[in-house]
């Protein structure tokens, strides 16, 4: 947690906040967190998406999750292929061939 409610919602202007309300009438109640004005109009936090519950995480399996006010995803597939991951206890199956990012 980074002090931020789990029902907050971000939004990079006052006039984003508003695009959104219209095209989203039931967040017209939701708090929107909005960046002082003072701060660069441009950042993005990074962090990764490793492996689901139950797998081995890799190098070769883990992608990068960029996130900002406008927009929260995985920009590229890694290597531009799909993705395996191993399982780590014997009560699962191997999750094969998933297309994730890009």
């Amino acid at each position: 947690e980074l002090g931020v409610p789990a029902h907050d919602c971000l939004a990079g202007s006052q006039e984003q906040v508003q695009s959104i309300v219209e095209r989203n009438p039931e967040l017209s109640t939701a708090r929107f967190l909005v960046p002082p004005a003072e701060r660069p109009k441009v950042y993005v936090v990074g962090g990764a998406l490793l492996s689901p519950e139950g797998y081995t995480a890799t190098a070769e399996n883990s992608v990068a999750l960029q996130m900002s006010p406008d927009w929260i995803g995985v920009p590229f597939r890694p290597s531009n292929a799909s993705v395996a991951y191993t399982q780590v206890g014997f009560m699962r199956e191997e999750l094969m061939v998933l297309n994730v990012g890009g």
